[in-house]
């Protein structure tokens, strides 16, 4: 079961008629505007609304973050692989995450890519973040409109969409092309390295170029979901040029 915390996120899966199996407000904030209308908007999908008192939500999950209210869901199914294959047209371009570690990040990219138009996001089952109350909650409500695809070798799943007919872009401050001069080939795959090692010798074998964003600044490095709203918003913009 999964469990979505705070107000937008809450609000966010009930207007994507994700299915919930009941919430659970704080009673010190139930008559809120915000809680009215969770409480409302479930009424009308006849999900279960739960008013416990502050002892009672607090033993539930211990995070101050919940702005108190939480909503009890089925765990995320995603997509295979093979469904993405079969449907290429649907996903000309594809994000891959490889072994991030901070929830707050994989939630910024999931939600960058949502508002990108990029519909499917590839990461592996071991070694990765994986769909948390964190990563729902920063995503804002993403995840319930993207494919999600968990996959447990993410060098032979590269393997299989390069025979697919994508191309694969990596980044990389060396041996790399300028964001600002790349023309990247489409059906593409963009995949983004771990927050302190970047991307693996072994993903990075793989692709057919590397990008780098030309820094300005004395910093030489963004963070990951920093760095990955940059790159999908340009890419997506030459996409859309096609």
């Amino acid at each position: 079961m999964a469990i979505i915390k705070g107000k937008h996120a809450v609000l966010e899966a009930l207007h994507s008629e994700s299915e919930i199996e009941r919430i659970v407000l704080s009673f010190q904030t139930q008559n809120q505007p915000d809680m009215r209308m969770i409480m409302h908007l479930a009424k009308s999908r006849r999900i279960k609304v739960q008013i416990a008192s502050k002892e009672t939500f607090d033993r539930m999950i211990p995070d101050a973050h919940t702005q108190g209210v939480l909503a009890y869901m089925p765990e995320h199914e995603g997509k295979s692989l093979e469904e993405i294959l079969e449907n290429q047209a649907q996903y000309p371009f594809v994000v891959m995450v490889d072994h991030l570690q901070d929830p707050y990040n994989f939630g910024a990219i999931l939600r960058t890519c949502e508002t990108m138009g990029i519909k499917a996001v590839i990461y592996p089952k071991d070694r990765n973040v994986q769909i948390t109350p964190g990563v729902i909650k920063t995503s804002s409500g993403a995840i319930h409109y993207l494919d999600l695809v968990k996959v447990t070798n993410l060098a032979q799943c590269l393997e299989k969409m390069e025979k697919a007919g994508y191309w694969i872009y990596g980044t990389s401050d060396r041996d790399s092309t300028d964001l600002d001069h790349f023309t990247p080939q489409f059906p593409m795959v963009l995949v983004l390295g771990n927050e302190e090692k970047g991307l693996s010798p072994l993903l990075a074998k793989k692709t057919h170029g590397m990008i780098q964003i030309p820094m300005k600044g004395k910093i030489s490095s963004l963070n990951v979901s920093v760095a990955a709203g940059i790159l999908m918003y340009t890419l997506s913009r030459k996409l859309d040029f096609l």
